[in-house]
């Protein structure tokens, strides 16, 4: 079988989420196939367990899960700063696409779906929280002040220190941020996070899910000595970092 594609090979090891055995049997031959370690849960409690145990990069999950739904599964990991995750469902309403979406999922498959583009998302999605960041744009590191309150951000690590203790982010949240530090004092739109953070893919992610990440980033850069909001809002235009002069 030929390879996805020409990128170098890629190490990692996702979970897949699924109570239907068939399904989750067919989605783990395939990303064995493609070169990934697949580790089969069927229920949302062996879920959980395997992330405490295993850290996986990558969750792939059902909502449709019993006893423990999807969405409760995606809410504790992402409570965590958990690995990023494609979302499963039969269900296939925009409603539960944004819904998992604003919850911090990063992509999503409306099932029946092809097991080929699954084991796609899922490399693209892993390509880019396991080798996206280049220290060449930022440096290693990336500091500043927002309001008295040192930030410190450590590419290689995705680590993000503020006022002297770790701040837990998704992955998600830390690209979002790494955009921003990227880019300060610039005006992004919400189509311009869209392309740089999301990748644009069109069709299951949009400008609703930019707003909920970016206020959710605004409460985990406040601390007790700080309520300051470092990411301004522009209404009609976009986003800005605004840190402290330097």
């Amino acid at each position: 079988m030929a390879a996805l594609d020409s990128q170098p090979e890629l190490k990692a090891t996702v979970l897949v989420v699924e109570d239907d055995e068939a399904i989750r049997k067919g989605v783990c031959d395939r990303l064995i196939a493609e070169g990934l370690e697949a580790i089969p849960a069927a229920d949302g409690h062996a879920a959980l367990a395997a992330v405490t145990r295993l850290a996986p990069d990558l969750v792939v999950l059902d909502l449709g899960l019993p006893s423990l739904s999807g969405f409760e599964v995606l809410r504790r990991l992402q409570a965590t700063g958990g690995p990023p995750v494609i979302l499963l469902s039969g269900l296939g309403s925009e409603s539960d696409r944004v819904l998992g979406l604003e919850m911090g999922a990063d992509d999503y498959v409306t099932k029946p779906f092809s097991s080929r583009e699954l084991a796609v998302r899922a490399r693209n999605l892993l390509r880019r929280t396991m080798f996206r960041e280049n220290p060449a744009e930022v440096g290693d590191h990336y500091n500043c002040s927002i309001d008295g309150v040192q930030l410190d951000v450590d590419f290689p690590r995705r680590c993000v220190m503020l006022d002297g203790g770790e701040i837990a982010l998704t992955p998600r949240e830390f690209d979002l941020l790494a955009c921003f530090v990227r880019h300060p004092r610039q005006v992004l739109s919400k189509p311009q996070l869209l392309e740089l953070v999301w990748e644009a893919q069109e069709g299951w992610v949009g400008e609703a899910t930019v707003t909920e990440h970016v206020r959710r980033l605004r409460l985990k850069l406040q601390t007790e000595r700080s309520k300051a909001n470092c990411i301004d809002t522009l209404w009609g235009v976009g986003y800005r970092f605004e840190p402290d002069p330097s």
